[in-house]
């Protein structure tokens, strides 16, 4: 099946999100949506059929479904509690205990975040003791 881009660049709508896009790299479905004043579902549907034609990159990142123009890519910061976890283990924060404290969570969601960032490859178990990976 051939894609002509001049019938999918006839929506307006359309040049308005991959004009959004150049000054503003990275931006979410819903910020897209909100910014042109439409149904996120629209907006989602919109960048769909842009992706689908090679004019718009989407990168998931959490829940948020992130837009790029092709070439433009980013990956993401990790989100904040991860890299404040990261700081304290490199820092010596380096058991659940410890990096509880130091983020002010509960134990079990500092285990449960180590766990995740072991599942990433960021963070690894030596026995009782986490270290980063670039430890």
């Amino acid at each position: 099946m051939r894609i002509h881009i001049g019938a999918i660049l006839h929506n307006d709508l359309r040049r308005r999100l991959l004009d959004r896009l150049d000054p503003c790299p990275g931006e979410s479905v819903g910020g897209l949506a909100r910014h042109l004043e439409v149904d996120y579902k629209t907006a989602l549907h919109h960048v769909r059929v842009l992706e689908r034609a090679g004019l718009l990159v989407m990168r998931r990142a959490g829940r948020r479904r992130l837009c790029y123009l092709p070439g433009r890519v980013a990956e993401p910061s990790p989100p904040a509690r991860e890299a404040a976890a990261l700081r304290a283990l490199d820092a010596g924060a380096r058991s659940p205990t410890k990096l509880a404290r130091v983020l002010g969570i509960p134990r079990g969601t500092a285990g449960s975040l180590l766990e995740a960032l072991a599942a990433r490859g960021l963070v690894r178990r030596d026995g009782a003791w986490w270290t980063t990976s670039r430890s």
